[in-house]
């Protein structure tokens, strides 16, 4: 099958610091999703969760977020369900969607063959997510202290 390409980002040394990525996280379990923003902060990057499949598709769609962090097994509708919502969308259809998810890796695959762009299986290893961020070119910009 063949893939569309994905756009060329700028890199973080010739961003303004004021343009941090924007990183949406998707996932039900509250301390799950806030740690993991408190995280990507940490790292320089920016972030807003939603709790739900539908919550999370009307946020992309409101902050075109530069990466989507994804867990599957959500209360209102299955993760693979949000990527194909999310994949209808002109404005995300190339926007990174990172699952990250305690299912197995089957189910990983499936959700990559549905339009998302890497599966991490929980519990997650956050240095393994940076990586696949910056593999995508979606780099933190962090703060001087």
């Amino acid at each position: 099958m063949a893939q569309r390409p994905r756009e060329r980002r700028t890199p973080v040394d010739e961003q303004p610091p004021s343009l941090q990525a924007n990183v949406l996280v998707i996932d039900d379990d509250d301390d799950s999703r806030e740690v993991l923003l408190y995280q990507l902060s940490l790292e320089g990057y920016t972030g807003r969760g939603a709790a739900t499949g539908i919550s999370g598709v009307r946020a992309a769609r409101v902050t075109a977020p530069d990466c989507i962090v994804l867990d599957l097994n959500l209360p209102d509708m299955h993760g693979i369900q949000v990527i194909e919502a999310l994949r209808a969308e002109p404005a995300l259809a190339e926007t990174p969607i990172v699952v990250v998810s305690g299912e197995r890796r089957v189910v990983g695959e499936r959700a990559v063959a549905a339009g998302a762009s890497a599966f991490h299986a929980k519990p997650l290893d956050f240095g393994g997510l940076l990586a696949t961020l910056r593999f995508f070119g979606i780099q933190g910009v962090p703060t001087v202290s």
